[in-house]
């Protein structure tokens, strides 16, 4: 199918699908967008670890991707910052400072093409130490209980507070881009990972108590760490503004198209809609065009939008896209009203998210300029 009906993601739900352009990360960016307009999605996630707008390599020029994004009505919901060799916890002030840098770059980014969201990893892709050996922990549990898994060298504590430090320099350099910061759950049954599960990430935006700052949840990452995701969901959604969705069956990050994994995606949109969710909802899946439109049937049935028909489709899409408005609107009033209350696992590198042939599109022919 390569017809622009925009109307049709935004049927699924009160929120609207979003996709990554990680998943046609193997085609220049401004392919990947017009793919992704052609598939009907009104929003996208820009990727921006090692191609399309990493901004330590030679990200395109923004106006120009701004104009090519406006022009064919495809918004930015969030850009996905670097993560590689980048982490808010390490003991050396260097290996910070530049992850600091280069985050800030990415937020900038984020403010000349009027996007709201940034989705950070807490500690890239590192570890908490290698031994396995138990640490004391007095942050979120308050009683210095041990945690498995976390060595004794590494002092917890501390490595919050460089963290939650770092963090908040981003804040108040993203406030002045309008802009709001996503902390994403990492996958790792261990443990091991700063982000591994909610409450490192709750403890975190406590810690740092800016109003734009918030969560990124990665359903798959939340499986793989806790066996589960509701319990995970519902101790975030009061900072969720944004969800990653692909489906595994919970031995690994697998980013398979939804309905093919073990992921019961009818209770995930249950959960969200009873809770009045009206953020981002990204397909993070590998497989490029085949897999959105695996993902799209498997949302069509969890919702049961197929059943309406085209034209309550349509409708459901017309008022959802009223009520949403401006994204960067929503942001800047979502951060106003959460006044002081109160990171997506390494993607596989090797995944074929190769889409099929793109068709001819203005995109593509700026693409070459």
């Amino acid at each position: 199918m390569h017809e622009a009906e925009a109307w049709r993601w935004a049927a699924l739900s009160n929120f609207s699908a979003a996709a990554t352009t990680w998943t046609f990360k193997a085609k220049p960016l401004f392919e990947a967008l017009d793919l992704i307009h052609l598939l009907g999605f009104m929003d996208v996630e820009l990727w921006a670890e090692g191609v399309h707008l990493d901004p330590r390599g030679e990200p395109p020029d923004l106006d120009e991707l701004a104009a090519a994004m406006d022009r064919i009505g495809l918004a930015a919901h969030s850009i996905h910052a670097p993560f590689r060799g980048l982490d808010l916890t390490s003991p050396d002030p260097g290996v910070r400072n530049r992850a600091v840098s280069v985050l800030s770059r990415t937020i900038e980014m984020a403010g000349r093409l009027d996007c709201p969201y940034v989705v950070v990893h807490v500690d890239g892709a590192g570890e908490r130490g290698a031994g396995g050996a138990p640490t004391q922990h007095s942050g979120a549990g308050g009683s210095g209980a041990e945690t498995g898994g976390r060595d004794a060298f590494v002092d917890e504590a501390e490595a919050f507070e460089r963290a939650a430090a770092a963090l908040t320099v981003l804040c108040k350099h993203a406030q002045d881009h309008h802009v709001t910061i996503l902390v994403e759950n990492q996958p790792d049954p261990a443990r091991r990972r700063f982000g591994a599960s909610v409450a490192d990430l709750l403890e975190l935006i406590h810690m740092v108590g800016a109003p734009n700052i918030g969560i990124c949840f990665d359903v798959p990452h939340a499986v793989v760490s806790t066996g589960g995701w509701e319990k995970e969901l519902r101790a975030a959604l009061p900072y969720v503004r944004s969800v990653h969705a692909s489906d595994t069956e919970g031995g690994s990050d697998a980013h398979w198209p939804l309905g093919r994994g073990a992921i019961d995606w009818r209770r995930v949109l249950e959960v969200l809609e009873e809770a009045g969710y009206d953020g981002g909802f990204v397909l993070e899946v590998a497989g490029g065009e085949a897999a959105l439109e695996e993902s799209f049937a498997a949302l069509q049935g969890a919702s049961g939008a197929g059943a309406r028909g085209d034209a309550g489709a349509r409708a459901d899409a017309d008022a959802g896209a009223d009520a949403r408005g401006d994204a960067g609107a929503r942001a800047d009033a979502d951060a106003d009203a959460r006044g002081d209350a109160g990171a997506r696992a390494d993607a596989d590198a090797d995944a074929d998210a190769d889409g099929d042939d793109a068709p001819s599109s203005s995109l593509r022919s700026r693409e070459a300029k």
